[in-house]
């Protein structure tokens, strides 16, 4: 015979449940049929318990409610102030303080279908009410239930928790009703720090639930022959009672029993042959107490077999169906995972697993996710070389300066060499060979900007004899800035650009000017002339192109220079996304190119022995 293999976590869950909880439950209810009466009864007890539960839950759910909404005033703002800073405000009208309550009331009332009024008392003696019903209004001069509770520095610090009073006349405190509510307080405390949480409370918030809203639990369990109490133990006063008079002071039908009562739950068999079954809601002194006849009770334990084999064949059918469905949303996280792994296995790093769960499986999905991250992140930092690519483009970037600057100047010299034959050609050839000496001489990234600056001196002799002196050229550097290092070639583009685009347009003598000066953590170098300037527009353009087009990218308008746009990815890619240079311009009064490179004291040793 072939052995079968369980391979999935829901043919597992499956095969579990029909083990260790169907077959369990199909021999229970064998020896259910030959149990004696003591085991029934003991069914009928049960099921008696299981109500009292189920009201017990119920109420629970109530009192969570309410205390969640009485937590909400801790965290709730109108978009101005919270509700500690309007009570601790001296300044704000108390009509201002009303209005804010209102809108508070409404907020906190719409979260809990319980709530049917609230009052507050802040501990200036003010107190501010809302009603669910519109008819409804605070009686004037009330202090039952409405009064501040902080009073006493000791009693304020020992009661921030809930404090629940007994059902009682809402007339007492309201007009126009005749409803009968118990009443929910809570301090409000200022947390905004440790040493306010120590105070005294802002205020006391008073909270009413209508009895009716348990009566509508009541009306659920369909107890035809039992008597349901919401019991306060300690005062011997009801939450709730089917009975109204036994909210009044005095009036206490359970209190012959209760001193059976001493286990959290439980049930007895009273002198008056009554069945008593009770359960203490946890962190209260109140007790869901169900009371019936003992002899009503039992009988109705009067169906057939037939009639509880089926109900029972039912319930296992129900409850196999939900288990069916409740094993595969268990397991759906389960399948969702394994479908990413085979697809990571193929190589698909984008992929991510989904999980609409807070449990563990939640978590190892979370890590899974983000492992594939890691993973991916890391292939494409490795990937390709990153830092040889960077320094290759870096070099190539230089490789186009170079020969389009000795081209320019190769070709003024010669202009000048054929139009006469003097001392400027000699001065000419001079500051050519400096400049050839300064462009092809040691490769290093970065040199002393003194040196740059006197390339610069040098290319502007050739471009004064080139343009017959129509333009006069400044720096202004100190002999403290001077020590500092700078990217090679990085200025002579702008000043180029500020000689031929600038100065040669005018046709009358200019001025071009650079400054260097050290700001606190920057170095700020600025090249300036006073030429004919640029347009809006334009100036808008070239700074697009220099900060979102791509590296080496050529302006197919010839308005961007293919020079300025190298400075400008050489000194992102060499010094950091932080630097560069902006350029602003009036039309007809001149352009500014202004750098903002680091501080560099001195070249790294990589640098210094090019690479």
């Amino acid at each position: 015979m072939k052995k079968i293999k369980i391979q999935s976590t829901f043919q597992k869950l499956t095969l579990a449940f029909l083990l260790c909880g169907m077959l369990p439950l199909l021999v229970c209810v064998f020896f259910f049929f030959v149990r004696e009466y003591k085991v029934v009864r003991d069914v009928m007890v049960s099921n008696y318990s299981q109500i009292t539960n189920y009201f017990t839950r119920n109420v629970e759910d109530i009192l969570e409610s309410v205390d969640s909404v009485m937590e909400v005033m801790y965290d709730y703002d109108d978009g101005e102030q919270t509700l500690a800073e309007v009570l601790q405000d001296e300044d704000m009208q108390q009509s201002e303080k009303a209005l804010y309550m209102q809108k508070m009331f409404r907020t906190l009332i719409a979260q809990s279908e319980y709530i049917s009024s609230e009052r507050f008392a802040d501990n200036a003696g003010n107190v501010y009410s809302y009603y669910f019903d519109p008819n409804k209004t605070l009686r004037k001069g009330a202090d039952f239930y409405t009064s501040y509770a902080g009073d006493k520095y000791d009693e304020a610090m020992a009661d921030t928790s809930l404090t629940i009073y007994a059902a009682t006349q809402e007339s007492k405190f309201c007009i126009n009703s005749d409803d009968f509510v118990f009443v929910i307080r809570r301090n409000f405390m200022n947390i905004s720090n440790v040493k306010s949480i120590q105070e005294k409370p802002l205020g006391t918030m008073y909270m009413d639930i209508n009895v009716e809203n348990i009566g509508e639990v009541v009306d659920n369990m369909q107890l035809d022959h039992a008597q349901v109490y919401l019991y306060l133990k300690e005062e011997q006063r009801y939450l709730y009672s089917e009975n109204d008079e036994d909210y009044i002071d005095g009036a206490d039908p359970l209190g012959d029993y209760v001193d059976n009562m001493k286990d959290s739950s439980g049930y007895f068999i009273s002198k008056d042959h009554m069945l008593v079954i009770y359960e203490k809601i946890e962190d209260t002194d109140i007790y869901s107490v169900v009371v019936a006849d003992e002899e009503i009770a039992y009988s109705n334990i009067g169906h057939s077999k037939l009639m509880l084999v089926l109900i029972l064949c039912f319930v296992v059918f129900t409850l196999l169906i939900l288990y069916m469905n409740f094993s595969r949303w268990i397991s759906s996280p389960v399948v969702e995972l394994k479908r990413v792994m085979e697809k990571v296995q193929t190589g698909d790093l984008s992929v991510r697993a989904k999980s609409e769960s807070k449990d563990e499986m939640a978590y190892i999905i979370d890590g899974f996710n983000k492992m594939v991250e890691d993973l991916d992140a890391y292939i494409k930092e490795v990937y390709m070389a990153k830092i040889c690519r960077q320094n290759a483009e870096l070099n190539a970037l230089k490789m186009q300066i170079q020969p389009h600057y000795l081209y320019n100047t190769l070709d003024v010299i010669r202009m000048t060499a054929l139009d006469q034959e003097d001392r400027k050609t000699a001065k000419l050839l001079e500051s050519l060979a400096k400049q050839l000496r300064y462009v092809l001489g040691e490769q290093a990234e970065r040199v002393p900007i003194l040196d740059e600056i006197n390339m610069l001196k040098e290319y502007a002799v050739i471009m004064q004899v080139r343009f017959r002196e129509s333009f006069d050229f400044h720096v202004s550097l100190s002999d403290e800035d001077a020590r500092l290092m700078t990217l090679k070639m990085l200025f002579q583009p702008i000043v180029e650009n500020a000689i031929k685009h600038g100065i040669r347009p005018k046709n009358k003598k200019g001025r071009v000017a650079v400054e260097v000066s050290r700001q606190e953590s920057f170095l700020m170098v600025t090249v300036m002339d006073d030429g004919v300037g640029m347009s809006e527009e334009l100036v808008t353009h070239i700074m697009d192109s220099l900060q979102n087009q791509p590296i080496g990218y050529r302006d197919q308008d010839g308005i961007l220079s293919i020079g300025m746009k190298n400075v400008y990815d050489r000194i992102r890619l060499s010094c950091g996304e932080e630097y560069g240079f902006v350029v602003e311009s009036i039309e007809g009064m001149g352009t500014i190119v202004t750098f903002r490179l680091p501080i560099w004291e001195e070249a790294d040793e990589e640098s210094n022995h090019g690479r």
